[in-house]
């Protein structure tokens, strides 16, 4: 059961980097996309697109941690011979 916490664990923590790393790239991306803006109509579309990203970063990253903790239960499903 220990093992499969751990397990459980270390890919809730590589899905975190691995989305952290995404997020940030993006981010990152249209902050440069935002400083060659001149336009008002772009720069509100790049902002708004930012703020999304974030909203969609929290979320996600809330489902994962979510997950992180998830009860693992050993149940039996079936008992008996088989023929």
């Amino acid at each position: 059961m220990a093992e499969l916490r751990q397990r459980n664990e270390l890919l809730v923590d590589r899905q975190l980097a691995s989305l952290d790393a995404y997020i940030r790239g993006r981010l990152e991306q249209i902050d440069r996309e935002l400083e060659l803006v001149s336009e008002d109509r772009v720069v509100r579309m790049k902002q708004s697109e930012r703020t999304r990203i974030e909203a969609d970063y929290r979320t996600r990253r809330a489902e994962l941690v979510e997950r992180r903790e998830a009860e693992i239960l050993v149940t039996r499903l079936a008992a008996g011979v088989l023929v």
